[in-house]
């Protein structure tokens, strides 16, 4: 009779849009969300920072993604429980007590959204996460390119500029990319250095002729960014494996500052432009494809960019994570990047590192190079085609 009891349990399942859950799929939810909370707790310092919370919601948004996308329920619990035990996330969420993850939870809902067709939602998720912190700007190429592929609305596109836009003239001390280390964000002291050179170049005109007018005020100008640079002077990467590990992070920390804004600049309009001209567009309905884009692109900026901190490589393991549930050959490219975005967190929290950062750089730089040989030379019309269009099902 105990057995019969059992057996009904076991072979209970329902229905759901189409999918069959079985009592043991909901068992095995159950413990995977237990074993991430108790691993929390105990992290935790006392009953503070409880943004385990976001990282369940996180982990269940990544396995709806990869149940949907892979028509396997398997599929996406196995991807809910890993992104439960991430460790970059579980440290961050619960020893660290940093909120970082809520952009990441706000970038990848937002990218999400705009693959299931929800393009106004997309760009509001994802200005939002341009509001929680600054570094939800390495997916900024990303929409970018949806708007161009016409997977973005005008409106949305509108929200993103307006988002942005609001993020610069929100400088906080925590935010180090664009405004550098100083408590006050960039925008206001440039506009404030230009409406100066406006004020004298108004005062001058006088008794100064005009081309000594335009002189001046172009030299209050040029007086406003360098004082913007000399602001930005400190170390040009706190415990970050990017290209200034190989440079030196104290040397020329001024000049390097704008360079590298250049720099990145420069990359990121290329790379747009080498996705468009070789019609990787057409690739925007495989979800395997965007994923790795979003890596990419993840990796890219804050490898460049300088004033990255130790926690600028969360949303690039988010990414690398899920595409290791499209395609299991790339799992490299989750190994790697979590080795390297924990032993960051390792090396920040105890200042202890065993390697050289330049070595870690290095390793960055590697997988920088095999994730664009992927996004712009690798043949996807098979992927393409077991994908039959992605999440949206098109």
């Amino acid at each position: 009779m105990i057995d019969n009891f059992f057996r009904y349990f076991l072979e209970l399942k329902w229905k759901i849009r189409g999918t069959w859950v079985r009592f043991l799929d909901l068992l095995m939810f159950t413990a995977m969300t237990g074993a991430a909370a108790v691993i929390r707790l105990v992290l935790m310092d006392g009953f503070t920072g409880w943004y385990g919370l976001r990282d369940m919601a996180l982990a269940l948004l990544a396995g709806i993604c990869v149940w949907r996308c892979k028509n396997s329920l398997t599929a996406g619990l196995t991807c809910y429980g890993v992104f439960l035990i991430l460790p970059t996330l579980t440290v961050l969420s619960s020893y660290w007590q940093k909120p970082d993850g809520f952009y990441v939870l706000a970038c990848f809902a937002g990218v999400a959204a705009v693959l299931m067709g929800k393009r106004t939602a997309g760009a509001i998720l994802y200005g939002a996460g341009l509001l929680l912190n600054i570094q939800a700007v390495f997916l900024l190429p990303v929409f970018l390119l949806f708007w161009a592929a016409g997977r973005l609305s005008g409106a949305g596109i509108v929200v993103t500029a307006a988002a942005g836009a609001a993020r610069l003239l929100l400088g906080t001390d925590v935010q180090q990319l664009l405004f550098g280390y100083g408590n006050e964000a960039a925008a206001p002291k440039v506009l404030k250095g230009i409406a100066d050179a406006a004020d004298m170049a108004r005062a001058l005109g006088q008794t100064d002729t005009l081309t000594e007018v335009g002189r001046r005020f172009l030299n209050g100008v040029d007086g406003a960014f360098t004082g913007w640079a000399a602001d930005s002077s400190a170390v040009l990467t706190d415990n970050w494996c990017n290209v200034y590990q190989l440079l030196g992070p104290s040397d020329f920390t001024s000049e390097y500052f704008i360079a590298g804004l250049c720099l990145t600049g420069a990359l990121v309009l290329g790379c747009i432009y080498a996705v468009i001209a070789r019609g990787r567009a057409a690739r925007f309905g495989n979800p395997e494809y965007v994923t790795e884009l979003c890596m990419f692109f993840c990796m890219l900026v804050p490898y460049v960019a300088p004033h990255m901190n130790a926690r600028s490589g969360l949303l690039a393991d988010v990414f690398a994570v899920l595409l290791l549930f499209f395609c299991k050959r790339k799992f490299y490219f989750a190994l790697g990047q979590l080795i390297l975005s924990f032993s960051m967190y390792q090396i920040c929290l105890t200042g202890v590192s065993r390697f050289p950062l330049g070595y870690y750089a290095l390793g960055m730089l590697a997988l920088l190079l095999l994730a664009g040989r992927d996004v712009f030379l690798r043949p996807w019309e098979e992927a393409d085609a077991a994908q039959k269009g992605g999440i949206s099902g098109e």
